[in-house]
């Protein structure tokens, strides 16, 4: 588990540590700023490099969740899927990088799984070459660490766009999710970097239950989130209208 003392190995020219940029880097994520992302991701680039150990760890893990962050943003406008897919491929390699270095990172591994995932997307022939990695990724996370609720978290947004004959679907999608609403539950809200996914977590249950015809659960979870975060863009500009239009087959 990272500790505080792990933040202070990014300082950069503004004198801003990890510490400091957390917040504006989720803050950036709530309400879908890319401008603000890449802001963030541009102070990560620029701090000092701290070397191996624990500290390089820290840093290739937040500057994948900053790519993943900017991947979905950037990809809904097909303008910008090129630069998405950039970066896109440049967590994915932050990663392999920080598993090379520490094969027992759970957190590392389950956000890979999540990257291939998002790779994969509507190609089928991406599929049945990513999806077993994804698999394996996201197995490995929960065998290193099954009560983290971010490994949960993930497993269950693999499990709802996974096939239920490829070991995935909607049931167990639900599973993961519930469960990891518990453990988010369980997790101090001071809980040291990386503590994301208490906001992600509601939006994909309601998404969960969208897709399994209540509507009133999933506006009930989407609520949920905006009580927490009144700014969080997704859910606001995006999953809530769609619960107005008529549903899509699965």
């Amino acid at each position: 588990m990272f500790t505080t003392l792990m933040l202070s190995f990014l300082v950069v020219a503004a004198g801003e540590d990890l510490t400091q940029l957390i917040p504006r880097m989720e803050h950036a994520t709530i309400v879908g700023s890319v401008p603000q992302l890449e802001q963030c991701r541009e102070s990560l680039l620029s701090a000092r490099e701290p070397g191996s150990g624990r500290d390089s760890e820290l840093r290739l893990y937040t500057l994948a969740y900053v790519d993943w962050r900017l991947y979905p943003l950037l990809s809904a406008d097909p303008a910008n899927r090129k630069r998405a897919a950039l970066y896109l491929a440049e967590a994915q390699t932050q990663l392999k990088q920080l598993i090379a270095a520490n094969p027992s990172d759970a957190e590392a591994h389950a956000l890979l799984s999540t990257l291939y995932g998002q790779e994969i997307g509507d190609s089928s022939w991406k599929g049945m070459m990513l999806g077993p990695k994804s698999s394996a990724s996201i197995g490995t996370a929960l065998k290193l660490a099954p009560d983290n609720p971010r490994v949960a978290l993930q497993a269950g947004v693999g499990a709802f766009f996974t096939p239920k004959m490829f070991g995935g679907g909607i049931d167990k999608a639900e599973k993961e999710l519930r469960r990891a609403e518990k453990l988010f539950a369980g997790e101090s809200n001071n809980q040291p970097w990386p503590n994301w996914g208490r906001l992600d977590v509601l939006a994909w249950m309601g998404q969960v239950l969208a897709a399994k015809g209540d509507r009133l659960g999933a506006r009930a979870y989407y609520e949920r989130a905006l009580q927490l975060q009144p700014d969080f863009a997704w859910v606001r500009s995006v999953l809530l209208p769609a619960l107005d239009k008529p549903a899509k087959k699965r």
